[in-house]
Order: structure tokens, then sequence, then C-alpha cells
């Protein structure tokens, strides 16, 4: 027997269904995604800060601490010898007024050395650091003595003592005050050195 049943085209319940059921899900998904999204951005933008960080810390390591001391002890440098020559000017004053003249040099350069003292311990250095600049004030103090002597004797019309104790007690004083600078001045150049190769692999990253 024939069956002629007409096929009416109306769709079956199960076939209607399933566009909605895809469109809940996709409904479902999409907000997902998004915080998904949002959740990633976030944490690139935090790991990008974090690096960000990193990087200026040691910029500003190197501006405030390395450099700020290399100019300093630059200057010291410069100037204990310069008080070393101007010392050396007393023996040869040959009247009252160039003594006068250099003494004031001496009294000058001597608050320049008390004002690149203060600056520097003012910046914050480690035990090493510290070790090194406290045993180079120590010998200064005593060289500092000693050349206040060699004043005191320049000012005789007798020089010998004094021209004695110049190339004598008071040049061993200045050679390891100058020698212990040195070597700070040193440490704290091979210090900036590494600081800088750190702010180029900071840089990198």
């Amino acid at each position: 027997m024939l069956n002629l049943t007409r096929d009416t085209g109306t769709p079956s319940s199960t076939e209607g269904a399933a566009p909605f059921a895809s469109l809940k899900r996709l409904r479902v998904r999409l907000p997902l995604v998004f915080v998904l999204f949002l959740l990633l951005v976030v944490g690139l933008g935090v790991f990008s800060i974090d690096r960000l960080s990193s990087f200026h810390n040691v910029s500003a390591q190197i501006s405030s601490h390395w450099l700020l001391s290399n100019r300093i002890l630059g200057d010291l440098n410069n100037d204990i010898s310069d008080f070393r020559a101007t010392e050396g000017e007393l023996l040869t004053a040959r009247s009252a007024r160039d003594r006068r003249r250099t003494e004031q040099q001496l009294a000058t350069l001597d608050g320049t050395i008390a004002d690149a003292n203060d600056r520097y311990g003012k910046i914050e250095h480690d035990a090493g650091e510290l070790e090194l600049y406290a045993q180079f004030a120590t010998q200064w103090r005593a060289y500092r003595e000693l050349a206040n002597r060699v004043l005191e004797l320049a000012q005789r019309d007798d020089k010998t003592e004094a021209i004695a104790l110049y190339y004598q007690e008071s040049r061993h004083a200045f050679t390891l005050a100058n020698g212990t600078l040195t070597t700070l001045t040193e440490r704290n150049v091979a210090g900036a050195n590494d600081a800088t190769l750190r702010e180029a692999q900071a840089y990198r990253r």
C-alpha cells in the first residue's frame, strides 16, 4: 500500500531547537572569552610594569649612586692633588704676600674637600665602600696635621726643616691617603660598569 501522506515541510521540534541551543552556548562562551582576554591583558600589563620597574630601579641606582659617587670622587682626587701642590708652593714663596695668597688657596681647598666629604656621606654605600672611605678620611687627617706643621715651619727664614718634612713624612702620609682614594675610585668605576651591564640586560628584557 502506498503512503499518500504529504510532507508539509514543517521542521520537527528537534531540528528547531538546535540553532537556539547553539546560540545559547555562544552567549555563554562569549563572556568567558572576553574575561580570559581581559585577564591576559591585565597579566601582560602587570608583567610589563614589573619589568619596567626593574629597569627604572637599575637606572636610578646608576644615576643616584654610581655616577654621583664617581663625580664626587673625581673632584676629591683633583682637590687633594691641588692641595699637595699648593703645600709645596709655600716652600718657594719669596714674600709675605705670596705666602698669604698660598695660604688662602689652601683654605679654599680645605672647604672644597670638606664639602665633597659631606656630599659623599649623604649617598648610601655598601660596607666595602664605607670602610675604604673611612680609611681615607683617617689618613687624610693625619696628612693635614703634617701639612699644618709644614705651614708653620715655612714661615721661618730657614725653611730647611719645612722642606725635609714636606719631602718625607708629609709625602708619605699623602701617598697613603691618595692610594686609598684611588682604590675607592677604581672600585666605584667597576661598580658603575657592572650596573651599566645590568641596565642593558634589563632594557633587553
